[in-house]
């Protein structure tokens, strides 16, 4: 193997069916030895699974969370008891020996997992410390505060340890702060996006953990759907659910649109499952949502009754998620990435166009137009109809990619809206008994040819067989 080639970054799952597979291919005479050992250095060789370490991981941060659970009711029900002086001693005694003992086993004595999950008992006890200690001393301040100062905390252990477990639950205290804010005194502000931007999903990346990675994606996700709250409530009453539906498709798009994208940077690519499921979920429930005439009509009716106004935040942030699939879609083209590549991202920005012009129409359609049956029978077929073509484009594109989760994420949507078409439309058509057989009939030759023909797309011709 030329040493110009560097081992590719890779999966350790696939690394280790890969190389399987090399394993069957030099006893069946396909490749031989050199070749075998070429394709083996092309990957890094994974680490054994270590299931015993993982189990620990789990049951220690089990035990962090109920070791802190417990103390703070124990401080709740003895607090009144408890001298002032006394209580804030006490409280940062059992903080200050939780940290202490947790750096010992962790860099001192070599115990990871246990030192880790006693320092995360420390966050917890910090953030209770905060509330306790404001209570007995009778701050009643701005109580966000007492979460914002707690994440702060949880943020300069979580830089100093470089913990995903104390990052994610940084991640999740400053959620809990902005909602409080932007909830209780509708205090809405770019904080919450330029900390999602610029520390927690470059964090997410600089530690490589697919599960931040999710998290702060899913963080910025939050960040619209609460501009889109402060719009409804704060300034410009309600703001009808399909705008909801709508910012919701955009923001799946576009993580999907990512995902494709970073699929072609070697570094990037084993996030790739992560933007994928994040992206179809966005993607296709927003579409499944508006197959049924039923919950068009609803939509339209509560838009009809709402004192409709122009939404900037939320209008803004969803211009702002287009031109992104956009902008993506562009530099896929200057990169000359794979067609493929160029067609995940351009399907993303037709879709999500087309649901925004829907939500368009059913927001601002005339009144006696959005209040008949046809208007929303007329919008459900043609989003049933984007929707099959929708699907049937991820089957395709996932066999062509060799991707099970494309073609089984299809295939599951398909089921789902094919049984709640057919109870929409024969429900009240037919006898109930009737009903049930026909389609229990119906479900069992479709779950039939489905599986045949998932085995053919995924499976080799043998499978396809069996």
């Amino acid at each position: 193997m030329d040493a110009k080639f560097a081992p590719r970054p890779a999966r350790a799952s696939f690394v280790r069916r890969l190389f399987q597979e090399v394993d069957y291919w030099v006893q069946e005479g396909l490749i031989g030895q050199e070749a075998s050992a070429a394709i083996r250095s092309r990957y890094r060789e994974p680490s054994p699974v270590d299931w015993r370490g993982r189990v620990v991981t789990v049951l220690t941060i089990m035990a962090a969370s109920f070791l802190g659970l417990g103390v703070i009711l124990f401080f709740a029900s003895n607090w009144e008891a408890i001298p002032r002086l006394a209580k804030f001693i006490l409280v940062s005694s059992v903080m200050s020996g939780v940290y202490i003992a947790g750096y010992s086993l962790r860099y001192e004595r070599g115990y990871e997992r246990l030192g880790e999950a006693l320092i995360i008992l420390g966050t917890i006890l910090f953030g209770s410390a905060i509330f306790l200690v404001a209570q007995a001393f009778n701050m009643r301040e701005h109580f966000p505060n007492g979460l914002l100062l707690w994440s702060l905390g949880i943020l300069s252990v979580a830089l100093f340890t470089r913990s995903p477990f104390v990052f994610a639950l940084f991640n999740l205290a400053f959620i809990a702060w902005s909602w409080t804010e932007t909830y209780y005194f509708h205090n809405w502000g770019p904080t919450t996006l330029l900390v999602t931007l610029g520390v927690i999903i470059p964090a997410a990346y600089k530690l490589e953990n697919r599960y931040l990675v999710a998290l702060g994606f899913a963080t910025l996700g939050f960040c619209a759907i609460e501009g889109a709250f402060f719009d409804s409530t704060s300034i410009y009453g309600h703001t009808p659910d399909i705008v909801y539906i709508a910012m919701a498709s955009t923001f799946g798009g576009m993580i999907y649109a990512a995902g494709a994208f970073q699929d072609r940077l070697p570094e990037y690519k084993k996030y790739r499952y992560i933007f994928q499921v994040f992206g179809l979920v966005f993607i296709l429930v927003p579409l499944f949502l508006l197959s049924s005439p039923g919950l068009i009509h609803d939509f339209s009716r509560e838009a009809s009754s709402s004192s409709l106004r122009f939404a900037p935040i939320s209008f803004f942030e969803t211009i702002a998620m287009v031109l992104i699939i956009l902008a993506m879609l562009v530099l896929s083209r200057v990169k000359k990435f794979d067609r493929a590549c160029t067609e995940e991202i351009g399907a993303c920005a037709v879709v999500v166009i087309l649901i925004a012009l829907l939500g368009i129409i059913i927001l601002y359609a005339g009144k006696g137009i959005r209040h008949s049956d046809s208007f929303a029978i007329l919008i459900a077929i043609i989003v049933n109809v984007v929707l099959l073509v929708l699907l049937a484009a991820i089957i395709f594109h996932g066999y062509r990619q060799g991707n099970k989760l494309l073609v089984n994420a299809a295939l599951i949507t398909f089921v789902a809206a094919a049984i709640t078409r057919y109870f929409e439309t024969f429900w009240d058509m037919m006898p109930r008994s009737v009903f049930f057989i026909g389609g229990g009939a119906l479900l069992l030759v479709g779950g039939v040819l489905l599986e045949k023909q998932r085995r053919k797309l995924m499976g080799s011709p043998k499978e396809a067989r069996t």
